[in-house]
């Protein structure tokens, strides 16, 4: 009877020690995934972070392109005018030569 006491106390003593060993491989990988999460949450940030400076590098490329394009539109549009008042002027002077 004591012997299987003893057997009895030795399993128990056996599965206990199996059982912090379970438990020490499961904190263990408790460990090594909220490194990984927080690796993770950084490079989240990260590309956060270079996504928004994108946005704004785009934004003022669009700003300095509208600005281009409206640079150009107003020369081209001045020249358009002093075509047209040249030609009008032709076409007065025309007029005037024929009276």
């Amino acid at each position: 009877m004591i012997q299987q006491l003893e057997a009895d106390i030795r399993k128990h003593i056996r599965i206990e020690h199996q059982l912090k060993l379970h438990i020490e491989s499961v904190e263990d990988r408790v460990e090594e995934l909220e490194r990984d999460a927080a690796k993770a949450e950084d490079n989240s940030k990260k590309d956060e972070s270079n996504l928004k400076d994108n946005e704004k590098e785009k934004a003022q490329l669009e700003e300095a392109l509208n600005r281009k394009f409206e640079l150009k539109l107003k020369t081209a549009n001045e020249k358009l005018q002093k075509e047209l008042g040249k030609s009008h002027e032709v076409e007065l002077a025309a007029k005037e030569t024929k009276i």
